[in-house]
């Protein structure tokens, strides 16, 4: 079986959303990415599901909010799909993420500004200590 896997550097487009879904809940939110190629300045919108671990809230939950900078690192996927308007479309999504969180909280929290924080398995920081 081949390895697939996608990192994307962006900003929080909207506050994360969460749904319950067949098999449990998920939070769902969208990263813009900005590049540049011959045709000027472009954005790509990627959509992060990231899936509740035995019903729990993930802990980085209350900090994907609108403008939060991230690197998200998961498995892509592409699908396509009938516009309302009568067109085809295509969605980008990333499944099963890594989150890291960059440049501190967009709401302006002094406390909490610069550096960066990584999750990943349901919101356990791979620095933080874990109580056994």
């Amino acid at each position: 079986m081949d390895l697939r896997q996608l990192t994307i550097s962006g900003r929080i487009t909207a506050d994360a959303e969460t749904r319950d879904a067949g098999s449990g809940r998920v939070s769902s939110f969208s990263v813009a990415c900005g590049y540049k190629d011959k045709d000027g300045d472009q954005t790509d919108f990627w959509r992060v599901a990231l899936w509740w671990r035995d019903g729990k809230e993930p802990g980085l939950l209350p900090y994907l909010v609108k403008g939060q900078g991230v690197i998200v690192t998961g498995d892509p996927r592409v699908r396509q799909y009938q516009r309302k308007t009568g067109g085809a479309g295509i969605e980008l999504s990333i499944n099963f993420p890594r989150i890291v969180l960059v440049g501190g909280r967009p709401s302006g929290d002094n406390a909490s500004r610069g550096g960066s924080r990584d999750y990943a398995n349901g919101g356990v920081s791979s620095g933080e200590e874990i109580p056994f």
